[in-house]
C-alpha cells in the first residue's frame, strides 16, 4: 500500500527542536540541520554515479576520497576535453549524481536493510516531500528552516512516484513513528543522510550495493566542507 497524504503535520513537531541552525549554504549547512540530534550515529548515503562509484572516480581523477568529499570538487579533475567519448569513458567521466533524489534501486535497498535490522519500525513511516515540485495536494505543510515539505503515512516502502509530479522522485523525509531513525534527502544535495543506532548505521555500512561513509553531527556539508579537494 502505497504512503497517503496526512495534513496531521503535528507528527513532526518534534523534529525542529533538535535539528542544529540552518545557516545557509554560503556559511556552511551541518549534517544535524538535516537530521535530528540525538542519534548515536549519522551517515551520507552517496548516490550512483552509473555503475561507478565515487570512491573509484577520485581515485581516477586524482582526488581524495573522505567524508565530506564533495562531487563538484572530484567533477573538477575530469580530463574535459581530451575525456574519451561518452560510450567508451567511465561513468563518472561522464555522468554526475543526482540532486535531491535517491535513485530507485538504492532506495530499495536502504529499505530492505532498515526493514531487517529495525523491523518494529517498518508498520508507520512518515515521508516528507518537498512542495516544490508541484505535488497535487493542498493543505498543511511541514514547515522546518530553509523548506516546506507534504507529508504523507504508510508502511515503509520504495515510493518514487507521487500525484501530480511526472518525474521520479525519492521521499526527500522519512523516519518511523517511533523515531528509531530519520533520513533526509536535501534537494540540492547528491547524496542522502540517514541517522539512528549504531546497529542500524553499521548495516547500512555493511550493505555492498550502498557507498556510504560516515559523518558526525556538525560536520559542514556544503561545498567548503571539503577543504582537501577543493580548488587552491
Amino acid at each position: 500500500m502505497d504512503p497517503t497524504w496526512n495534513p496531521d503535520v503535528s507528527v513532526a513537531d518534534w523534529i525542529a527542536p533538535r535539528l542544529l541552525d540552518w545557516m545557509g549554504f554560503e556559511d556552511g549547512v551541518r549534517v544535524c540541520s538535516q537530521v535530528p540530534t540525538g542519534y548515536d550515529a549519522y551517515l551520507r548515503l552517496l548516490h550512483p554515479i552509473g555503475s561507478g562509484t565515487w570512491r573509484e572516480a577520485c581515485v581516477h581523477l586524482g582526488k581524495v576520497f573522505h567524508p565530506l568529499v564533495q562531487w563538484t570538487h572530484v567533477a573538477a579533475g575530469r580530463p574535459g576535453r581530451s575525456c574519451p567519448p561518452a560510450d567508451q569513458a567511465p561513468h563518472y567521466e561522464t555522468d554526475d549524481p543526482a540532486d535531491g533524489s535517491l535513485d530507485s534501486l538504492k532506495l530499495a535497498i536502504l529499505v530492505d536493510v532498515l526493514r531487517s535490522a529495525a523491523p518494529a519500525s517498518a508498520d508507520v513511516v512518515n515521508y516528507g516531500l518537498w512542495n516544490g515540485f508541484g505535488a497535487s495536494q493542498s493543505g498543511p505543510t511541514l514547515a522546518l528552516p530553509g523548506r516546506d515539505y507534504h507529508l504523507f503515512t504508510g508502511p515503509l516502502t520504495v515510493i518514487d512516484r507521487w500525484a501530480g509530479i511526472e518525474f521520479p522522485q525519492s521521499p526527500n523525509l522519512m523516519w518511523p513513528d517511533d523515531r528509531s531513525w530519520f533520513l533526509a534527502t536535501e534537494i540540492d544535495w547528491d547524496f542522502t543522510l540517514v541517522g539512528g543506532s549504531e546497529f542500524l548505521i553499521a548495516t547500512i555500512e555493511a550493505e555492498q550495493g550502498l557507498e556510504t561513509v560516515r559523518v558526525q553531527p556538525e560536520d559542514d556539508l556544503c561545498f567548503a566542507g571539503d577543504t582537501i579537494n577543493a580548488p587552491a
